[in-house]
């Protein structure tokens, strides 16, 4: 990993990218409105990381906001979200890596699915839940079904 400040603010300028467009999609999102953009300096795994640190504070403008995610570990599945997002050419992620986020508030979900393109670049899907397709919002209704120790989250308290 590098010590580039410069590559580390590229990075946190896609973070802030994403965070931005979440609650953009929370705030003001129809049925029908989608963002597809690449963001780069960043892979998967600090979109997790992030994604654990903004449930964990709930740094979202929306009180008792709810971040989960599925994990995508079959290539059935994996080429289902390809397909559906307009990827081509790329190669399931190891194990574990590749997730779809859904995004909860009070009165509305967005669904947020991250590809890697390239070693330091993804695409970036997110949607209102309701305009997912089925395999996708099955995913989400599965998230209830099944709880384990690593579905636990911290929520910081003011």
């Amino acid at each position: 990993m590098s010590n580039d400040p410069i590559e580390s603010n590229r990075k946190q300028e896609s973070l802030d990218f994403i965070k931005s467009q979440i609650e953009t999609m929370l705030k003001y999102a129809e049925r029908g409105q989608i963002i597809d953009e690449v963001v780069f300096d960043i892979n998967l795994r600090d979109i997790k990381i992030y994604m654990n640190i903004l449930q964990g504070s709930q740094d979202l403008p929306f009180k008792l906001s709810l971040i989960r995610s599925s994990i995508i570990n079959n290539e059935e599945k994996f080429m289902m979200l390809c397909d559906y997002t307009g990827i081509n050419n790329i190669d399931m992620p190891q194990k574990g890596e590749q997730r779809v986020y859904f995004i909860e508030s009070s009165d509305f979900a967005v669904t947020f699915i991250p590809m890697q393109l390239h070693s330091n670049q993804v695409n970036i899907f997110m949607e209102p839940l309701e305009d997912s397709p089925k395999f996708v919002r099955d995913m989400w209704e599965d998230l209830d079904k099944k709880k384990g120790l690593d579905d636990l989250q911290f929520v910081k308290f003011d």
